[in-house]
């Protein structure tokens, strides 16, 4: 056949993924791990990072291998409200502010920090609603 990977390779016994390779990559070495917690209001009025979120980033870094490099991801869900009439701004700004603290507490990079309200961010938009 065409593809040289494709004509080595014995589907027969090999099947579509060799035997374990799920279980392997579920639970042995995972090629990332996402930490979902909650912040309260408090933390975000304050910008104030909630020991419990910097501990279960901390929890899962010390399961890992140090042989291998695996990226934690983290969310962080909040049902807060701030402000008055300028809420989303300031809301933004206290977010802004709160997330790079979380980056810095917990050493993880700004692309791999997620903090979002709950339930609003949460809820599809029209073209997943669509689908």
């Amino acid at each position: 056949v065409g593809n040289a990977w494709l004509s080595s390779y014995n589907l027969e016994k090999e099947g579509v993924l060799s035997k374990g390779w799920l279980e392997k990559h579920t639970n042995v070495l995972p090629s990332a791990l996402v930490v979902v917690t909650t912040i309260n209001e408090a933390s975000v009025t304050a910008c104030v990072v909630d020991r419990h979120v910097v501990q279960a980033v901390e929890d899962f870094r010390m399961t890992l291998s140090e042989k291998r490099s695996v990226p934690i991801h983290l969310v962080c869900l909040t049902d807060s409200v701030v402000g008055g009439q300028n809420s989303n701004r300031a809301r933004d700004q206290l977010v802004a502010i709160l997330k790079e603290r979380i980056c810095e507490e917990c050493y993880l990079p700004q692309n791999q920090v997620y903090l979002l309200n709950y339930p609003k961010d949460l809820k599809p938009d029209e073209f997943e609603t669509a689908v």
